[in-house]
């Protein structure tokens, strides 16, 4: 199961001097395509509680700049996404590991 990534508001940031003024648009892309370089899918989860179309047409750009799949997901039953927020973390839905036990490629296989 891959790391979750947020989709922010675009003015989320908007207090704050934009990074790619500071370090130059190309290389702002070069790093955010390197943070992303082993995600294969944007999916983005509908819960019912804001407007899905701006987070749609937000998330598909983001899928077409970043050449990954995207996918939507109704999400309106919350209880799993409580779940991956609070927890428990069981293993019938999550991966689990014990302190210092490492990740392997065989645990997302099944």
């Amino acid at each position: 199961m891959p790391a979750p990534v947020w989709i922010l508001p675009k003015n989320f940031y908007s207090k704050q001097k934009p990074k790619h003024t500071e370090i130059g648009r190309e290389t702002a892309e070069w790093i955010l395509k390197e943070e992303l370089k082993h995600y294969t899918h944007i999916v983005l989860i509908d819960t019912a509680v804001a407007d899905i179309v701006p987070l749609r047409k937000r998330a598909i750009e983001n899928a077409r700049f970043f050449n990954m799949a995207f996918e939507e997901i109704e999400g309106k039953n919350l209880k799993y996404f409580v779940k991956l927020i609070k927890g428990p973390y069981d293993a019938k839905d999550f991966i689990v590991l014990k302190p210092g036990e490492a990740v392997t490629q065989s645990m997302f296989i099944g």
